[in-house]
């Protein structure tokens, strides 16, 4: 047996030699796309490969791909992502979800920003606004596809979404960009990277935004519609040793805006999120060493439109992570793992404290074997011990002793990838996911059990010269059990109470087919079709509305969408287009004056297109003008609202 040292100077002439998996220190992904002529990823696996070898199904979107786009945020780049659904319940409530079940602030995407965690454990969601990221500093985005929990941990069951940004010590880039559109809205931000000595960069970034928010919302008591955003991140990377790193991470962000909650009621929320960050790698004898920590503090207060109904909230997580990444003979690649995390939380609702917290004790390994040059496989596993214990809010309110309880789940994801010719390339998976009650949730509704999401998935890709690109087709199956929600509805005789029990199961069945190329090297297109065949057994929730389901994927998850578009680049000029086609579907939302009995409501189907068109002025100096919904403007997304059309008109200066 014989342990292989992974040298950083040795990773060009290594890193696919042996098989698709190779490691490094922190990875300096622009050499090693330039060096294989495509993305490299370490999402899938935890370890660097190329993103047509990965085990899982896969998109990437490139630094070139965000340029070219026009894109004004995140969400909208992951609106074009063939199985990605991003709805809008206002300008800065985006919800997010991959391969259907998207509800309002969706649970089952777990968002990651270069590995650390951004998705709000104490809900169970992910605010967009405050993730501490520009789009001018990341050098690519990551959406892995299906349940992850065994490589990323809990609440990584519908996909994973990983940001990348500029990494200190290999990136040298600097970009200042302004912008101003409709209703109000500006942006603007500054980012850079760059060497403070030979072996110490600092990468830092600031951004914002403000923007009116859209018309037509229900129950809209604000008297001033403007929502607005700041962020701010700056991260030390440190080479201490020809085999050693470090780096030091700080970051803050703030944002205030108007949503729509699970629970059927739109608020003014204001929050603050900050993060501290510490991370060590060392390429040693026994493997490649990574020890991460990591601390993220939020403060939220949803201000109602009741006196004195608001509701505060502070949260904090401490993760503490250790792996291993190792090779055993050439064919044999390992990853141990091991990690903690704390969740406190401090709920106050009418004056009242509630105080919550949970601790996870996990443990991983991982497994590649490189059969033969043309079979791999992966196994990865992870037996998760969770504890929660804390305050409810009925037994506050009662006098009720609190809650004590302790649970463990175990998950795993399986891979064969497989290339009978040098094109053609197949990937057979089956994975096990696990969705955890949010401390939100057990403070009010204790009890609630874990829902488990069993996924099977065959894809199939190559290159097709004759449109100097590739075709990709996606089949899966997935069964979700023991489907909870936080959704309120009035019970007789007539007191509302929050619901967040189990309410049973759902299964769909989805194809995913996509294709992408260029013309005449100046012209690159993409098309892609989804569809998805979704059947519930749901329990019903009785209200004065009826007996009814406040979850229902079988009318909100979407039968059918297309997405397709183009950028067209020559001399100075850059002209883009993205279209989707989104069918009929229905929503389940509150929409009585109490908004706590649920209905199903209608939204019609719509065709939604982006513009995009960018000049260059100079080197290094460009104007663009983007255009979002141009064709829905006034049309409903999504229950009980309407979406405008935006312009913005920016100058983007790199350096």
């Amino acid at each position: 047996m014989k342990f292989t040292k992974f040298k950083l100077t040795a990773l060009a002439s290594i890193a696919f030699a042996a098989g698709p998996f190779a490691t490094a220190q922190s990875i300096d992904y622009g050499s090693l796309e330039m060096l294989f002529d495509e993305p490299v990823t370490t999402s899938a696996t935890g370890a660097p490969q190329r993103s047509t070898e990965a085990p899982v199904t896969m998109e990437i979107i490139s630094a070139a791909d965000i340029r070219n786009s026009g894109a004004r945020r995140l969400t909208d780049l992951l609106n074009r992502v063939v199985g990605v659904e991003v709805m809008e319940y206002g300008n800065s409530s985006p919800s997010v979800a991959i391969r259907g079940y998207n509800h309002l602030l969706s649970p089952r995407l777990l968002v990651l920003l270069n590995g650390r965690q951004v998705f709000q454990d104490f809900y169970g969601f992910t605010d967009w606004d405050v993730i501490p990221v520009q789009l001018e500093e990341i050098r690519q985005i990551e959406i892995v596809k299906g349940p992850n929990t065994a490589l990323f941990g809990f609440n990584a069951v519908g996909g994973v979404v990983n940001i990348i940004t500029h990494n200190p010590i290999y990136d040298e880039a600097t970009s200042v960009k302004l912008g101003v559109g409709a209703d109000g809205e500006s942006q603007g931000s500054f980012t850079s990277s760059f060497k403070i000595h030979e072996k110490v960069g600092l990468r830092l970034s600031l951004g914002g935004e403000t923007v009116e928010e859209y018309d037509g919302l229900i129950d809209d008591y604000r008297k001033d519609p403007e929502n607005t955003r700041t962020n701010l991140a700056a991260e030390l990377g440190f080479q201490l040793t020809s085999s050693s790193q470090l780096f030091l991470e700080a970051s803050d962000s703030t944002a205030k805006k108007f949503i729509r909650t699970p629970a059927g009621s739109e608020t003014r929320l204001d929050g603050e999120f900050s993060g501290l960050r510490a991370q060590y790698i060392n390429d040693s004898k026994f493997g490649l060493l990574r020890f991460d920590a990591y601390q993220n503090t939020s403060e939220y207060e949803l201000i109602s439109e009741i006196p004195g109904s608001s509701v505060g909230l502070s949260a904090e997580l401490l993760a503490l992570k250790a792996e291993d990444t190792f090779k055993i003979g050439t064919d044999h690649t390992f990853r141990l793992s091991a990690e903690y995390r704390k969740n406190e939380m401090t709920f106050t609702y009418y004056g009242l404290p509630v105080l919550t917290e949970n601790s996870i004790l996990s443990a991983g390994a991982m497994w590649n074997w490189q059969v033969s040059e043309t079979v791999a496989t992966t196994v990865s596993v992870r037996a998760d011990q969770l504890s929660s214990k804390g305050d409810t809010l009925i037994g506050i309110q009662f006098g009720l002793p609190g809650f004590d309880e302790q649970t463990t789940e175990y998950s795993y994801n399986a891979a064969l990838l497989w290339k009978p010719t040098d094109k053609d390339t197949f990937r057979f998976q089956a994975a096990r996911g696990v969705q955890t009650p949010s401390l939100v949730q057990n403070i009010l509704s204790t009890g609630v059990e874990s829902s488990i999401i069993d996924n099977y998935a065959i894809d199939y890709e190559r290159p097709v010269e004759a449109i100097n690109g590739s075709a990709r087709a996606s089949v899966f199956y997935q069964q979700n059990k023991d489907l909870f929600t936080l959704a309120n509805a009035l019970v007789p005789p007539g007191i509302s109470v929050l619901l967040g029990p189990n309410l049973g199961d759902s299964e769909v069945f989805g194809i995913e087919l996509s294709a992408d190329g260029r013309l005449a090297d100046n012209f690159d297109w993409f098309a892609s079709y989804t569809y998805q065949d979704t059947s519930d057994e749901l329990l019903p929730v009785v209200s004065l509305a009826g007996a009814f389901s406040p979850l229902n994927f079988e009318e909100s998850n979407l039968d059918h969408q297309f997405k397709f578009g183009g950028t067209y680049s020559r001399d100075k000029w850059r002209l883009g287009a993205q279209a989707r086609v989104i069918p009929d579907h229905a929503r389940p939302d509150a929409s009585d004056a109490s908004n706590i009995q649920y209905v199903l409501v209608p939204v019609d189907g719509y065709l939604a297109l982006d513009l995009t068109a960018g000049y260059e002025i100079k080197e290094g100096v460009e104007l663009s003008l983007d255009g979002f919904n141009l064709t829905n403007s006034g049309d409903a997304q999504t229950p009980l609202s309407a979406v405008d059309s935006r312009f913005m008109l920016s100058l983007r200066v790199d350096f």
